[in-house]
């Protein structure tokens, strides 16, 4: 099965199996392959960072973050979770 079959669920738990071996070149790839089948989740965006920071590669040119930080904050799962329900009555 080619990464293009694979959800980006799935390219995840890859992602996650890669790093765990310290292969995390193979991680970025699959990181960045579900990040592409699902550009709002940010937890894909967090593991893909930690990948790049185990690789030491903290000077990435702009154009490989400009387009992703947008995506982070407009993601459903972080304006949600620090949502407080009113207190008003």
């Amino acid at each position: 099965m080619s990464s293009g079959d694979l959800s980006a669920a799935d390219l995840k738990g890859k992602g996650n199996t890669a790093f765990r071996a310290q292969d995390h070149t193979k991680a970025i790839e699959c990181y960045t392959a579900a990040i592409e089948r699902s550009p709002d989740d940010h937890v894909l965006y967090s593991n893909r960072c930690a990948c790049h920071a185990a690789l030491k590669v903290l000077a990435l040119s702009p154009s490989s973050w400009a387009h992703q930080v947008p995506a982070l904050f407009s993601a459903p799962k972080l304006t949600d979770v620090y949502r407080k329900p009113s207190m008003s009555t």
